[in-house]
């Protein structure tokens, strides 16, 4: 009883042990988050780069001096872009979804946009929010 219990605290100290949270220098960025950062934010400062790695999986969070926050996977593509009260660059916004915001919603901005797979999720300067699946449909509007 006295090993069983050992070994079951023994693994989950393994387990939490392995979820880490560490600030680094933006060099050390993946090379597509770095390109994305200089080609979209190149007129904003990185304040913070945050690695965030638990058992499965390496996320990075930056976030700008303006109050921007992104997040990386490992691969150091975006999964989420918010820039509340500017706007998310266009050209990060894929080109079909861009399209139905400005037919549905002239004028209106993109605050934030995050992405799981090929589903994506946007919220505009006004507040709604809406769903995209795989194939850039809108599947979801909340207001």
């Amino acid at each position: 009883m006295k090993k069983n219990l050992l070994t079951l605290l023994l693994a989950t100290t393994l387990l939490v042990g392995c979820d880490s949270e560490r600030v680094q220098e933006q060099a050390m960025l993946p090379l597509e988050a770095q390109t994305l950062l200089s080609t979209h934010f190149s007129d904003r400062t990185v304040s913070l780069v945050i690695k965030n790695r638990d058992w499965l999986e390496t996320q990075y969070e930056v976030v700008l001096a303006d109050g921007a926050k992104l997040e990386f996977n490992r691969s150091g593509v975006w999964t989420e872009i918010a820039c509340r009260p500017a706007l998310v660059p266009q050209t990060l916004i894929p080109q079909p979804i861009m399209q139905q915001i400005e037919t549905r919603f002239p004028s209106i901005g993109v605050v934030e946009i995050s992405r799981e797979g090929k589903r994506y999720e946007v919220k505009l300067a006004n507040g709604v929010e809406l769903g995209f699946n795989r194939k850039y449909q809108l599947v979801e509007y909340d207001d």
